[in-house]
């Protein structure tokens, strides 16, 4: 895998002239062949923007699902320099097309060229655009930045081999360990079956009825009571684009699913999306053993990196192989209006730390719920 070096990148971009900046605003479903063929470029030649969700084709996905879908389309005087998708979630606001679902957000521009986000926003005339899990190298996020956190991946592009080497280097035995328990769970409940892109659609129907379960019980927005989501996941399952689908995953014991990953992949990258297990086998750890046994099947298939994505789970904190910096915040065009954002944040971050944080629980589904109608 060809790394980057974001400080490499910082000292050699160049902002772009307002006066030489150019902005088509674009229906999703309205890209031409050209535009769609400057987005892969501009994707494929830098590797800091090889997520799935930066993919031409996750946006013209949801395009078909979601109404309000918007796709700024910036030039210089000579060519397309960078795209950034977005939904207008009202008039002057605007989220990442996926909104909750999405993994990976930021401007898609031309190496070397920084967009001057200001004067972005009144050209697409948004007074603020919120963000999560921009990579850290997109420097231009920073001042707009409410929290900056780690977001995790297994390094497979040397191989599954190589990668258990260097956790073992470490002094990580959790590998070796997730191998007893599984020889353990053989051998007190059966035969372990692992299917990697198992295209079994009642097995994504468990997935879905596990995790709406886990959604309720941590108060969470199910994601999933909303048809463009669930038609959105089966979709992908069923496309045989090399550039952008669907992977689901299980582990099953006597013919039962204990434990569902469905990943996004794109050419060389998978992003665990959602995964789940069933708690009663929980002292197997069988949510962290599908992790592993994708992470072996994805680098044999050409996979170079999996996306675990920020969070303490174990699973993540155990089995990674590094971690990168992403930003989280809210875009704004004015001192007052950033203001306001951050103290919302972290007024939602204290009650959260606070006796009252059960308000939260009742809060964070009606917002989660406008974010993804």
């Amino acid at each position: 895998m060809i790394r980057s070096n974001p400080e490499q990148h910082q000292q050699q971009a160049r902002q772009l002239p307002p006066a030489l900046m150019q902005v088509e605003l674009l229906a999703g479903d309205e890209l031409s062949p050209e535009h769609l063929r400057a987005w892969t470029e501009i994707v494929e030649q830098r590797p800091e923007l090889d997520s799935p969700f930066f993919r031409p084709e996750f946006t013209l996905a949801i395009s078909q699902l979601r109404t309000r879908i918007e796709v700024a389309v910036i030039r210089d005087p000579y060519e397309i320099v960078g795209v950034i998708p977005f939904r207008r979630v009202s008039p002057v606001v605007g989220q990442p097309v996926g909104g909750r679902l999405s993994g990976a957000a930021g401007i898609i521009c031309r190496d070397g060229i920084e967009i001057p986000l200001n004067e972005l926003l009144q050209r697409i005339h948004l007074s603020s655009w919120d963000f999560e899990d921009v990579p850290d190298s997109q420097r231009q996020f920073a001042p707009y930045a409410f929290a900056t956190s780690e977001s995790h991946y297994i390094d497979l592009s040397d191989g599954f081999q190589s990668y258990c080497e260097l956790k073992k280097s470490e002094g990580s035995k959790r590998i070796s360990k997730l191998n007893s328990l599984c020889r353990k769970l053989e051998r007190e409940h059966g035969p372990v079956e692992f299917r990697f892109g198992d295209a079994r659609l009642d097995m994504l129907g468990h997935l879905i009825e596990h995790k709406s379960r886990q959604f309720h019980d941590t108060h969470h927005t199910n994601v999933f009571n909303f048809d463009w989501t669930t038609t959105l996941l089966a979709d992908l399952l069923n496309s045989n684009s090399d550039t952008l689908r669907g992977n689901l995953s299980t582990l099953s014991v006597g013919g039962q699913p204990i434990a569902i990953s469905y990943d996004l992949q794109s050419k060389h990258v998978l992003h665990g999306w959602f995964t789940t297990f069933d708690a009663a086998y929980c002292r197997y750890s069988p949510g962290s053993l599908l992790v592993l046994k994708i992470a072996e099947a994805a680098a044999a298939s050409g996979i170079e990196r999996f996306d675990l994505g920020p969070g303490e789970q174990l699973f993540k904190q155990t089995l990674k192989s590094h971690s990168k910096s992403v930003y989280a915040g809210s875009l704004s065009n004015t001192t007052m209006r950033r203001w306001l954002k951050w103290g919302i944040h972290e007024t939602k971050e204290w009650i959260s730390h606070s006796p009252a944080r059960f308000t939260l629980d009742v809060l964070r589904p009606i917002k989660g719920w406008f974010d993804m109608k």
